[in-house]
């Protein structure tokens, strides 16, 4: 950090989560997580928090829902308009640092394999916890401090009861946060592989299904293909077809005029069925001569306009999936080079993408 950015006493989470995933690429492609669907901890984004590695088996029923995430003002999106909101998610964030400094001080006052087993024996230790309260008295203070600021945080943020709302109707999920699950799920072979991968867009680690991935590369390179040859027949159509069109007309058009101008009587008659304007004072007028101007404007531009803003919509398509392809194989090339199975299928799909 120092070599990158300097002795610094603050440093914005995003810049910290940059310098982690450069310093830890080489040991990022080796790395993997195996966690159950919907299980609580691998939902929350807390300040700080990263998880090196881009490859995640997920086990389980995969339907099931992702359990809250408490590092996550629930209404982000209100908060960027309503002054209400914004407020309340102050008051919010406020309360989960509360609450990570309970669970701090818990974490340096319970036991660690007592923590790890609770998910199994919550009920004995609370009777353990009642029955010898000074045995515990660290645990009591946590567990004061926390109750403190869930409360707090439940009583004054509307956010904050949503969490907890949602929390409650989701609490049987907590238990599949344990190995016993992890086991299971493993044995029965319930588990689909993702990898992590940063998001340009939303700023975030976000998990791809691999093979809807390669299903997406191939639909790219395809649209690609066809979405070329959609603008080469407008470019035809812009600078060749339209003027063809027009000069087609033009000439037929000349040689209609050309049929009338050879017999102007026959033109006066149909160009008035009464033949009113022929008559003068009781004696018909012959037309000896009737004469066409020749001359033609060009074609207006919003002729071509349409056109030519189809073709710029259609180029923008063309080039975003060609700098998405280009974005996947260099990323995805070195992120699964220590995957060698993967590796060689995205070394197979760039040649055929590249064939397309």
């Amino acid at each position: 950090m120092e070599h990158q950015v300097g002795r610094e006493n603050k440093i914005s989470a995003k810049r910290l989560t940059e310098l982690a995933n450069i310093y830890y690429e080489r040991q990022k492609a080796a790395i993997s997580h195996t966690w159950v669907k919907g299980e609580p901890m691998h939902a929350q984004s807390f300040p700080g928090s990263w998880y090196a590695g881009n490859k995640v088996t997920m086990l389980g029923d995969l339907d099931t829902e992702e359990m809250i995430n408490i590092g996550k003002y629930p209404f982000q999106k209100e908060a960027k308009w309503n002054p209400v909101y914004m407020i309340d998610q102050f008051r919010y964030n406020l309360g989960v640092k509360t609450i990570l400094g309970g669970l701090g001080f818990a974490n340096d006052h319970v036991k660690q394999e007592t923590l790890l087993d609770l998910p199994n024996k919550s009920e004995q230790y609370l009777e353990h916890i009642k029955k010898y309260p000074f045995l515990h008295l660290g645990e009591i203070k946590a567990g004061v401090a926390l109750g403190a600021a869930g409360g707090v945080n439940l009583l004054t943020s509307p956010g904050g009861f949503s969490q907890v709302y949602k929390g409650i109707s989701q609490r049987d999920q907590a238990k599949l946060h344990g190995i016993n699950y992890v086991v299971k799920y493993t044995e029965a072979n319930a588990m689909k592989t993702y990898y992590q991968v940063f998001d340009s867009g939303s700023q975030e680690e976000i998990l791809l299904d691999y093979e809807q991935m390669k299903k997406f590369v191939y639909y790219c390179a395809n649209a690609i293909k066809d979405k070329e040859a959609n603008l080469n027949a407008l470019k035809q159509y812009l600078h060749s077809e339209i003027n063809e069109v027009f000069e087609a007309k033009k000439k037929k058009l000349k040689m209609k005029i050309s049929r009338e101008e050879a017999s102007p009587q026959s033109f006066m008659e149909k160009a008035d069925k009464d033949e009113a304007t022929l008559a003068w004072f009781g004696q018909k007028r012959v037309a000896e001569k009737v004469t066409f101007d020749k001359t033609f404007d060009s074609l207006d531009d919003s002729v071509f306009t349409p056109v030519e803003e189809i073709i710029s919509s259609i180029q923008e398509e063309v080039t975003y999936y060609q700098k998405f392809l280009e974005a996947f194989f260099q990323n995805f090339e070195k992120m699964m080079e220590a995957d060698e199975s993967v590796a060689s299928d995205i070394k197979s799909m760039k040649e055929v993408v590249g064939g397309i």
